[in-house]
């Protein structure tokens, strides 16, 4: 045998030493992984009443403009800027004196007015019975009845004179039309003002509106609220009484609860939606007219619902979804459609059945289709990673 001849065969030879152990190698099995530890909750199911949240701003329930009625300079203003008024307070003073020396005036041409009445029923008196003997003409004493009414009538329009006179020294003292909070005064004394010439505002305190604007949707659902509660017209919604909660922007929760009083009878086409207004009671003056509110109104009847903390449900694309264990300890996908927000988590109004158990902490380690090693919290136990 040549020695190429032998290099060949230690070069064949070699390979099929290779190729030997290349297959036994392959017969070696990969070990699967170890199940992946979460923590489990099974949802707390419990009676919840859905909401719609609105912003609402809040209006007075009477604002009036307060304006003059006669003319005169101001003498006295019996208010400070913002202060709250009675109704019927005197908050401004013009100058009575002209309007006084016509009233004095009115009720003197009434005192003359009087005088010509009794003149003319003594000389209708004398009259009388010479009219009856032949003695008087008829012309005189139709000419002394005629006296007489002309006297009652002098009367009474002295009568209206001095109760237009006696107007005009009434408002020469400006008063508060309503209780409320007055604005500040426009014009300070001195100053000449006509007729309709406005002083300040006053706007009643409580109890105030709040005015939400309302979508079609959400309008349909108070619709069918008000119908099951004995009504079947939207503008009388009041007769539902349907509850509103309002806050202000720093108060947690929603504190304040009203009622809603009114619907619009027809709904804005530029914007789809109508506006409802709530009355709510204003103890400490919380509220300000033009403020903004954070405004609640419940949402069909109180349901029973499963009740998942926030952090359990996983967001895919426009879907929300809760992995859940099942008895195999295998997990599953569940698309769930949820419901409003809670202190201790979110509703859960479909995709979930009683007694399930939903992977609360390990998400980012569960695999729908994969086994897990499931330990069970308790309903209020959060912790902020699972072991």
């Amino acid at each position: 045998m040549t020695g190429e001849m032998k290099t060949h065969c230690g070069v064949i030879a070699i390979l099929l030493s290779a190729f030997t152990v290349g297959c036994e190698q392959g017969d070696v099995q990969v070990q699967t992984p170890p199940p992946a530890p979460v923590n489990v909750i099974v949802p707390v199911q419990r009676e919840v009443q859905d909401y719609d949240e609105f912003t609402g701003r809040v209006a007075a329930v009477d604002s009036i403009e307060v304006r003059s009625q006669v003319s005169g300079y101001i003498q006295k203003i019996n208010f400070k800027d913002g202060d709250e008024v009675t109704k019927g307070q005197v908050l401004f003073e013009i100058d009575p004196r002209p309007y006084m020396a016509q009233l004095n005036q009115a009720k003197a041409s009434l005192l003359q007015a009087q005088a010509e009445l009794e003149y003319a029923k003594r000389e209708y008196e004398r009259l009388e019975p010479l009219a009856k003997n032949g003695i008087a003409s008829p012309t005189e004493i139709a000419k002394a009845a005629d006296m007489v009414a002309r006297g009652n009538a002098s009367i009474a329009m002295a009568n209206a004179n001095i109760e237009a006179r006696q107007l005009d020294v009434n408002y020469a003292s400006v008063v508060s039309p309503i209780a409320g909070r007055a604005s500040k005064a426009k014009l300070s004394i001195g100053n000449l003002v006509t007729g309709n010439t406005p002083l300040t505002n006053v706007v009643s305190i409580s109890p105030v509106y709040v005015d939400i604007d309302v979508d079609e949707r959400r309008l349909l659902a108070y619709r069918d609220l008000a119908r099951k509660k004995g009504t079947d017209n939207v503008t009388h919604i009041r007769d539902a009484k349907l509850p509103v909660f309002v806050a202000l922007a720093n108060e947690e929760g929603f504190p304040h609860q009203g009622v809603v009083v009114f619907a619009d009878n027809q709904v804005d086409p530029l914007t789809g939606t109508i506006r409802v207004r709530a009355e709510v009671e204003n103890p400490g003056n919380l509220f300000t007219p033009g403020q903004f509110l954070k405004v609640r109104i419940p949402r069909g009847e109180p349901q029973q619902s499963l009740i998942v903390p926030d952090r359990a449900i996983g967001r895919d694309q426009d879907r929300k979804y809760v992995l859940a264990v099942n008895d195999k300890s295998v997990v599953e996908y569940r698309e769930v459609a949820t419901g409003g927000q809670f202190a201790d988590g979110r509703a859960i109004s479909k995709g979930l059945t009683a007694g399930e158990r939903i992977i609360l902490d390990g998400l980012q380690r569960a695999r729908p289709g994969q086994p897990v090693t499931a330990t069970l919290l308790a309903p209020t136990t959060q912790p902020s990673t699972a072991k």
